[in-house]
Parts: C-alpha cells; sequence; structure tokens
C-alpha cells in the first residue's frame, strides 16, 4: 500500500512562514512517504505557491501528489451557497490537474439544522453528480470523504448520504478519514470496496 499525507498539523505554521513547503516535503521523505496531497492552505491564494511551483518542489523530492484535498458543502439549506460551493470544487479540479493529483476530495457538507434528510441527500447528490461528471471528463477521479467536522464548520458531516453517492456515479469513489472520528468519538463508517484513501495525521505518524 502507498501512503501519503497532508499536513494537517503544519497548516498553521505554513500558513505564517514558520515552516516552508520544501521543509514539509523533506520531512515527507523523512517517514517514508509515497506522496503528499494538496489542499487550499498549501496553494496560491490562501497558501505560498503557485500550483506549479507545489508539483515541482514535489517532484523535485520524488514525492507523488496523491489528492487535491478540498472542501465542499453540497448540504447547505440556500441555494445560492451550495453554487457558490459548486463552482469551488470545479475550480478545485483545474488546481488538481495543476499540481498532478489524479484525484479531489469532496465532502458532503454539514448537517445544517431545519435540513430534512431526503432533500439533503437530493442536494448532495445532485452538486456531486455535477462534480464528478467534470471530473471524468477531466480525467480526474473524485473522493468523497466523511471528514465528521471540518475546522471551519459549525456542524458534523451531513456523511450519512453516502451510500447514495456511488448509485449515480462510477467514478465517484470514497475517502475515510478514521482519525477525526475516533478523536469525536463518531464509530467509523463501514469501507465501501471502491474506498481509495485512508488519512491520518504526519505529526501523529511521526510521534509513534
Amino acid at each position: 500500500m502507498r501512503l501519503g499525507r497532508i499536513p494537517v498539523s503544519f497548516f498553521g505554521a505554513i500558513s505564517q512562514g514558520q515552516m516552508s513547503l520544501a521543509e514539509w516535503m523533506d520531512f515527507a521523505v523523512e517517514l517514508g512517504l509515497d506522496g503528499i496531497e494538496c489542499g487550499p492552505l498549501l496553494v496560491e491564494p490562501l497558501g505560498p505557491a503557485t500550483p506549479t511551483e507545489f508539483r515541482r518542489l514535489a517532484e523535485a523530492r520524488g514525492l507523488a501528489v496523491s489528492n487535491y484535498t478540498g472542501y465542499s458543502d453540497f448540504a447547505h439549506p440556500d441555494p445560492e451557497a451550495r453554487q457558490r460551493e459548486l463552482v469551488a470544487v470545479l475550480k478545485n479540479l483545474e488546481i488538481a490537474r495543476e499540481v498532478g493529483a489524479p484525484s479531489v476530495r469532496a465532502l458532503t457538507g454539514q448537517q445544517w439544522p431545519g435540513v430534512k434528510q431526503e432533500e439533503g441527500i437530493q442536494w448532495v447528490v445532485e452538486g456531486i453528480r455535477r462534480v464528478a461528471e467534470e471530473a471524468e471528463r477531466m480525467a480526474l477521479r473524485l473522493n468523497v470523504e466523511n471528514h465528521t467536522k471540518a475546522a471551519t464548520w459549525t456542524h458534523f458531516d451531513f456523511a450519512n448520504s453516502e451510500r447514495s453517492l456511488n448509485k449515480h456515479h462510477t467514478l465517484i469513489g470514497m475517502a475515510s478519514e478514521l482519525g477525526r472520528q475516533a478523536m469525536a468519538s463518531v464509530r467509523p463508517s463501514r469501507m465501501p470496496q471502491n474506498s481509495s484513501n485512508i488519512y491520518s495525521d504526519p505529526a501523529i505518524l511521526a510521534q509513534r
């Protein structure tokens, strides 16, 4: 099994200039990783490098860019907010191709108060399907992850819709993040057969 990580524990240090992307990638090599993930906090406009620069840094160290780790909320009750999320995820596909990643992570969204499960599932499936169709056109794979709760979220993940997603598109994979579920005392979801990634935290790994 090939291993790749995203530097969640180092996001603050990287964004504040206390750790460079080169230093993070050198550490990834020391850990013996096969690849690293890219995400919004690692490339412009929020991160320190352009997608092309990120790719060159990784290639210089023999690291594959395994995934572009995006955030999305297709369960939002506001249709305009869901449209903005769709535009953002479609942009993630473009960035993934620039950094050389074969796949993009998407999240179902948050468990917004007042949103019925049936309508939430409908919104999520609609958004994910549209992204998956574009991903297929771009020869990319879309992975849907049970994220439990993103740092910028108010509510927990609406990932109970994952059983419905694979019925709608063959290029939708599942990525399970077991670390956050363990910390939140949430029972991990059963992994579908086409699950593609298991995420862990590099700092925690290094301490073991």
